[in-house]
Order: C-alpha cells, then structure tokens, then sequence
C-alpha cells in the first residue's frame, strides 16, 4: 500500500474555527486496479535515474540534444571512430584524447568554440543513450561519458588550455641542427606551434630571406621576451581518492604536485630560449649578416693598415727622396769641386801656354846678351808671373807683345807698362 503526504490548503475564512472538521465530498469505494506509470515526466525521472543524473544534467543534456536535431550542420562528415576511441574507460578520462573524442584531432588547438560546440552536437546525435537505445543499440554509455567529459573540458577555457598545455599531439622535440630541410619550413612550424601557447598576441612571422636586419632583431627580440600560458595541472598526481586522504596528506599531495608543475614549467621555459637561441645559430640571415659586420671589422682594419702602410710608405719615401736629395747636393758639390779642378787645371795649363808664349815674345829681351838687361827684363817678366792669376790679363799681355814683333824698344815698353799695371 502506498501512502501520499500532502500539505493541506488553509482554513477558508467563511468556516468557523471552532469546527474539528468540515467533510467537502464523500469519497466514492476503493477498488483495486493495475497502475502502470506513463507520461513525459516519468521517462524524465526513469531516464535520470538509470543514467544517473541529476536534474540539472540531464535537462542540461535535453537541451543540447534539442539543439543538435535542429543544427543545419549536424550532417557534417566526421572522423571515423576506432575501436579502441569507442571503448575507451570515460573513468581514465585523463589519459583520453578529447579532441579525438569529438571528431577534431585534425583542427585541435586551432579548433574554435563554434567548432567544438558543433562537434559536440554531432557527438550527441550519434552516441545519446536515448537515441541508442531507441535504434536497438543497448544501454552502454560508456562513450557518451568520454564525449561529455571532452565536451567539460574544451567548452572550458581555464580546462581547455590545461589540456593543451599537455596535448599528447605537440611535439616538445626542438627541430634537428643537422637538418638539411630548409630553415624557414623547419623553424617556421617550431615557432608556430609554440606560439600557441603565447599569452601576447599576435605573434610575429618568422619572416623570409629577404628579411631587414630590423625585422629580424624584432622577431627574435620578441621570441626573448615570450610569455607563455602554458601549465601542468593535467598531471597532477592524485593518488586515489583524495576526499579519504586526510588534510596533512592532501597537503603533502599539492605540495609535491606543485614542485612537479614547477620544474615542468621551468624545463618548458629552458626549451623556448633554447629554439630561440638555436634558431639565431642557424638563421641564414643572421649569419650572412655577422659575415657582412665581420667583412666591415676586417675591411676597416685592412683599411687601417693599409692608411699605416701607405704613411709608413710616404714617410720612407720621404727619407728616400731626402737622402737622395742629399746625395744629389753632394754629387753636385763633388761634380762641382771636379768641374771647378777641372777647370782650375786647364786655365794652369793656358796660363802655362800664355807663359811660354810671353816668354818666347820676350826671348830678345830676356836672353839678352847683356847681363843688365836680361836680368832686368827677366825679373820685371817673373813679378808679372807672381802676381797676375788672370788668364786674360796674361792674354791681353801676350797680344800686345806679339803686336810689337820684333821692336825691341816696344817690346820693352810693353813689359815695363804691363809689369806696373799687373805686379802693382
């Protein structure tokens, strides 16, 4: 037998209070009969009750489903689910792939909120355990559990960047420095998907060969100065039921998972300035600049050499052409001192000419029989000798005698003339 409890409505103010009772309406005889329970809100209630929802859930999951029926897009093609994706344990929800579990393992982190709530859509359409149930299909949801979980975690955003933070599909590797593959394809991706992860958007392009020095410190610049969103409490070790660990435990727990996420952050940190500064080493740009600055140092010193050389060079030239200088002054003083012998000795040897040219003028007086005479006449001749240097006077002395002849009385005035003039 089944008892109902209902509260009663209040006193109408027409009915005395002093009244135990007050009978409205016999009731008619009981009969028994089979009750079968039917209608929308039983199926609500059943429906909670085998998947185990409360009110707010499951309402919130009619909803959605309500949503997807009438989504122009619920018909998109979608990924194709393996065995091993629809049997997944929804309690080992860490380890799942949500984006694989909503048909976006190709556009995962570049997924948009409008993509995964489509996605999701879809999910519902195909995997309700309402609507399986109604196709025959059984009563496992154990999928439906992965979907609403990745549905939990992707719409979201504090949870969804914990799980990108820890997507099983990046790849943490650093591209390889002995790669031939060209630099701007293989640097180019590594930064791309590193910055998606970039707290400051938007995030510079690694830019091409043809790049300006400018650009290029820009970038790198930037890449020095990164901030990433980027954490790792999906791994956080819970080590079974943390609501039966006392608070000492639980203490003990985040302490050690806070350690964890720390020295992650950090080995994340060193990986970042590590492509950046791998990238600078390989950077074709940044080398061919370093060679045009290490041409510029070399070209200035061969350019300061060349100036020391060049000064070093005038100034022995100028030592040369002084010396040489030197050398010519004294070639000429000495060609000089020759020239002046030179001519010394012939004008001795004129003079010696014209000597004897006067003497054999004045033969008649100077070899004169008559002692008297020649001795006069020849030391009149020999203090002309003495005295006159002068070439020409000595010429002038020989004409005249030669003029005169043979006079003996010229030739004697001659002499006497010449000897007052040119021995005085």
């Amino acid at each position: 037998m089944t008892s109902l409890t209902f509260l009663l409505p209040p006193r109408p103010k027409n009915v005395s209070a002093e009244l135990d009772e007050i009978i409205h309406k016999k009731m008619e005889k009981l009969k028994l009969g089979k009750i079968e329970p039917i209608g929308l809100a039983f199926s609500r209630v059943a429906r909670r009750k085998r998947l185990n929802r409360t009110i707010e859930e499951d309402e919130e999951l009619q909803k959605a489903l309500d949503e997807a029926n009438e989504d122009n897009d619920a018909d998109e093609e979608d990924e194709e689910e393996t065995f091993e994706l629809l049997n997944r344990d929804p309690l080992a929800w860490k380890e799942q792939d949500h984006y694989a579990v909503l048909g976006l393992s190709k556009k995962r982190w570049q997924a948009t909120d409008e993509d995964i709530k489509r996605a999701y859509r879809r999910k519902l359409l195909k995997h309700h355990p309402d609507k399986k149930s109604q196709e025959g299909k059984g009563m496992d949801d154990s999928f439906f559990k992965c979907i609403q979980k990745a549905w939990e975690i992707l719409s979201n955003e504090k949870l969804r960047k914990q799980f990108e933070s820890i997507d099983p599909s990046f790849n943490d590797e650093l591209p390889n420095p002995r790669s031939k593959e060209d630099f701007f394809e293989l640097y180019g991706e590594a930064f791309k998907k590193t910055a998606r992860f970039s707290i400051n958007q938007p995030v510079p392009h690694i830019g091409d060969i043809n790049s300006t020095k400018e650009e290029v410190d820009a970038f790198y610049s930037w890449w020095y100065q990164f901030e990433s969103w980027r954490s790792f409490e999906g791994l956080d070790e819970t080590e079974g039921d943390m609501d039966m660990k006392s608070r000492e435990e639980k203490r003990w727990i985040e302490k050690k998972n806070k350690n964890a996420r720390n020295k992650r952050k950090k080995e994340d940190n060193a990986r970042n300035i590590k492509l950046v500064d791998q990238a600078i080493k390989f950077d074709p740009r940044i080398l061919k600049l370093k060679n045009e600055e290490k041409e510029k140092k070399l070209q200035k010193i061969r350019e300061k050499e060349e100036a020391a050389q060049k000064a070093q060079d005038l100034a022995a030239q100028k030592i040369r052409e002084k010396e040489e200088e030197e050398k010519k002054i004294l070639e000429e003083e000495k060609m000089k001192k020759l020239d002046l012998k030179k001519d010394k000795e012939m004008i001795n040897r004129l003079k010696k000419k014209e000597k004897k040219l006067i003497k054999s003028s004045l033969k008649e007086l100077i070899e004169n029989k008559d002692d008297n005479i020649r001795l006069k006449h020849a030391v009149q001749l020999e203090k002309i000798f003495d005295v006159c240097k002068d070439l020409k006077k000595l010429e002038a002395f020989r004409i005249q005698l030669e003029k005169e002849g043979d006079n003996f009385n010229g030739l004697v005035k001659v002499l006497e003339l010449n000897c007052k003039e040119l021995a005085s």
